[in-house]
């Protein structure tokens, strides 16, 4: 079975548009952002009445494993529709989804009988594509999940050298300052801002060191993380900020998916101090049933939905999120501020185990 996250991923990948809508017939899910279909709007507003009648068959059988092929127009013109019945990972229910499988000119001409007796074939196709897909999609995710991971131990290990070899060479200089400072006392004053100047070097050096490598997240897990970062991010910028940080068990949450958050809220927070302009933060990690849920928004500028894909910040995070099977969206447009929503499915296969807040 698929996970939620992994099925988005995949369905983003196939041509055509992919439907996918829970089992009260509402849709939740869409791989072409610009086909203008809104959550949690009826199927049936967005589908031809063919298709319809066969999903809402599929939902009264309640069945776990159910497919159809439906020929019914789209964009004025014939398209073959491939619906389907899926349970997914964690879900209690199945979740149906319904597939555009053709939608070529030569499907316009096709006889509708011959398209029922080739409709088998055309699933074995479709089915073989997706698995193709499927097999890919973890072969790029295992890459990615180890760069990720070669990555961060290259970060950890700098973060370390600078810590021991800068820190050592601070902590000495301070010393010979303070033993300059007591055979001069005439060069009192220039020690004093000298020692002052290593204090700034040295708490400058503790920032980059925990950028590189959050070693609070390490040793006191994901929410006391956040919140020193939060925390500073207040204390050195002008920002309104509001935050509701949900206290997690270190233990509920994989160290890569904890890292992969902090590190969205990380590149959140910095595109927000470039780019967003005065206006207000609001910082939420809270769980949610199984699913733990980490939304950041600004009041800003915001930004066009074209140039998503143009960012390399964002376009790290998506990697990151694909990596850990975490779902990301982001919503702007100019001057409407950006909203940005990452969700993990925690204890995926357990009973769900509230950790309650802190």
């Amino acid at each position: 079975m698929l996970d939620a996250a992994r099925l988005h991923a995949l369905l983003s990948l196939l041509p055509g548009i992919a439907l996918i809508c829970d089992p009260e017939g509402r849709v939740r899910y869409c791989s072409a952002e610009k086909a203008g279909v809104r959550r949690g709007k009826r199927i049936r507003d967005y589908v031809p009445e063919p298709v319809c009648r066969e999903v809402e068959k599929a939902l009264r059988a309640n069945a776990t494993e159910r497919r159809a092929i439906v020929r019914a127009p789209h964009d004025n013109a014939d398209a073959l529709w491939f619906v389907r019945v899926a349970r997914l990972a964690g879900a209690e229910r199945p979740i149906l989804f319904a597939v555009i499988l053709l939608r070529e000119p030569r499907c316009r001409d096709a006889d509708p009988a011959l398209a029922d007796e080739r409709a088998p074939g055309w699933t074995r196709r479709f089915e073989k594509r997706v698995r193709d897909r499927a097999h890919e999609l973890e072969a790029l995710q295992t890459l990615s999940r180890s760069l990720i991971a070669a990555q961060e131990a290259e970060r950890r290990r700098i973060a370390q050298d600078i810590h021991d070899q800068a820190g050592e060479m601070i902590t000495i200089a301070t010393i010979e300052l303070e033993n300059l400072r007591r055979a001069i006392p005439d060069a009192a004053d220039t020690a004093r801002i000298i020692s002052n100047n290593l204090k700034e070097l040295s708490g400058a050096l503790r920032a980059i060191c925990y950028g590189l490598h959050p070693v609070m997240l390490d040793r006191f897990g994901l929410s006391a993380a956040m919140e020193h970062y939060v925390n500073e991010f207040k204390k050195g910028s002008s920002f309104v900020v509001r935050s509701h940080i949900e206290y997690m068990r270190p233990k509920d949450l994989p160290p890569h998916v904890a890292l992969f958050f902090y590190r969205a809220l990380q590149e959140s927070l910095t595109n927000i101090a470039r780019h967003a302009g005065p206006c207000e933060v609001s910082v939420r990690l809270e769980r949610k049933g199984r699913d733990l849920v980490l939304q950041i928004s600004d009041t800003g500028r915001g930004f066009a939905p074209d140039e998503q894909s143009q960012g390399l910040g964002l376009l790290g995070m998506r990697e990151r999120a694909a990596a850990c099977g975490a779902a990301l969206r982001i919503i702007s447009s100019p001057g409407a501020g950006v909203d940005i929503f990452i969700s993990f499915t925690l204890n995926r296969g357990k009973p769900d185990d509230s950790s309650g807040n802190r």
